[in-house]
């Protein structure tokens, strides 16, 4: 590769990932103790366009769908969360 092309390509910075929220409205989908389960859950919200992330927290992987604006909008992503991950999903907030 040309010595210019090379360094084009080189100074070219790599996008800033972004994190994911940490406060506000959730719905806490379920907390595992295996990463890579978590990290499943998560991903079959986010195929359903469900922003859901994994937050370690006290031994536990725990699923979060969110942030929502408000309780009552976490309230009502509830039922579509539990048809799709089962279990005993609850809304919280994270401060």
């Amino acid at each position: 590769m040309r010595a210019d092309i090379a360094d084009a390509v080189a100074s070219v910075a790599e996008p800033e990932a972004k994190a994911p929220p940490t406060t506000g409205w959730f719905v806490q989908v379920v907390a595992l103790r295996v990463e890579s389960a978590a990290s499943d859950v998560a991903a079959l919200l986010t195929r359903e366009n469900i922003a859901a992330a994994v937050v370690r927290d006290g031994g536990f992987f725990k699923v979060r769908a969110g942030p929502y604006p408000t309780r009552a909008d976490a309230s009502q992503a509830l039922p579509g969360i539990r048809r799709l991950a089962g279990g005993d999903p609850f809304v919280l907030r994270v401060n």
